[in-house]
């Protein structure tokens, strides 16, 4: 089965402005942006490091060959430059003000919001005229390459969106939907003859999640300094529950402590969990994601005593003895928090939660390293 790799380039420059229609107007790189590129390079020389090296292309615009420059490098591919995958034109609208388009052109800025899909810019393409324009390209590149490489493509979010909405026949006025960050990988599998289907999208290698990326989350989503210290105790806490089990009984640690750094970042809502998880996913961290998501579920499956705990456990686990940000008792952590529940249904939901973390905490004791 052949891979097509359709990476969104890196954090382009941003005049400050305000936001623009950016398509076809080249802009380079941020520092940020050039930063992203070094670690999609580390993730990609990675991920072929035992393998053949792909064919490599990109659009001509440079904030996309800067991103793909540094692959290129360490495959040690030559890249391509291909026309058909640069950004959509938004004609007359480039590099225009956002709000400059809805004050002067009100009726045609109310026109693009309806028909999102098929609307054209005077002068420019439509979301389906580029995305039509980028698959054609793409056909070309699969009937005339070797066959048995994979294909990286380095993009544009815009036709990224419109090639995935037309290859999948969804709404391409919905196209906003499709959540494709920065320095994101989306995955296509080909079997000679026709697309298996999109195997992912919009997602983010985990070495982006960085420190640097967790403060920018942290002030994005307004967490508040002690919901921080809260979660940062957490991942203390994780790591060393990880430590002390054996090592063919535990998971991966890299997604157990970034799911555990950011498994509170919406505390400040309602359902948190499946606030935070939704963020996070679409920030580009589906795996993240999918921990927190369960990280305060009373029904996250427990498997039988002696084998490998997930790091949806890990972390449901350390999150209940830990106390804002003080190591405690799973039994003080619930005789604290039974003080806030004011009704029948929290209470039982208390319950559950209290007897699914000593389900956890005999699955821990169960795995624990041998001492010397």
């Amino acid at each position: 089965m052949r891979r097509v790799f359709l990476i969104r380039h890196g954090e382009r420059e941003d005049d400050g402005a305000g936001k623009r229609y950016i398509g076809i107007t080249d802009s380079p790189l941020s520092p940020v942006g050039k930063k992203e590129a070094g670690k999609l390079s580390a993730f990609f020389s990675d991920l072929y490091k035992n393998s053949d090296p792909p064919l490599i292309f990109s659009s001509p615009l440079t904030r996309s060959i800067d991103t793909a420059v540094p692959t290129a490098d360490s495959l040690a591919v030559i890249p391509v430059l291909w026309g058909g995958f640069k950004e959509i034109d938004l004609g007359s609208f480039e590099g225009m003000l956002i709000s400059d388009v809805k004050k002067n052109y009100p009726g045609e800025y109310e026109k693009r919001g309806e028909h999102l899909g098929s609307y054209r810019p005077p002068g420019g393409e439509s979301f389906e005229d580029a995305g039509k324009r980028f698959l054609e390209a793409f056909s070309t590149i699969l009937s005339e390459s070797d066959e048995n490489k994979d294909i990286l493509i380095f993009t544009h979010s815009g036709v990224i969106r419109a090639a995935l909405s037309l290859l999948s026949s969804e709404n391409l006025d919905k196209l906003r939907e499709i959540s494709i960050p920065n320095a994101s990988i989306s995955c296509l599998e080909y079997d000679g003859r026709s697309f298996e289907g999109i195997k992912y999208s919009g997602v983010r290698p985990l070495n982006l999640l960085d420190e640097e990326e967790i403060k920018k989350l942290y002030k994005k989503y307004q967490a508040p300094q002690n919901v921080i210290r809260h979660m940062r105790a957490v991942a203390v806490a994780a790591n060393e529950i990880y430590e002390g089990i054996e090592r063919d009984k535990r998971p991966a640690l890299e997604p157990l402590i970034k799911a555990a750094l950011l498994h509170d970042l919406l505390r400040k809502e309602k359902n948190h969990a499946e606030a935070g998880a939704d963020a996070l996913k679409k920030e580009g961290y589906p795996e993240i994601a999918e921990i927190v998501r369960l990280h305060h579920s009373d029904s996250i499956g427990i498997p039988p005593l002696g084998t490998p705990l997930t790091a949806v456990e890990l972390l449901f686990y350390a999150d209940k003895v830990v106390l804002e940000d003080r190591r405690v008792s799973v039994e003080e952590r619930f005789r604290e928090s039974r003080k806030k529940c004011l009704s029948e249904e929290a209470l039982k939901k208390h319950g559950a939660l209290y007897q699914t973390a000593l389900l956890i905490e005999n699955r821990i004791d169960s795995v624990k390293r041998r001492q010397a």
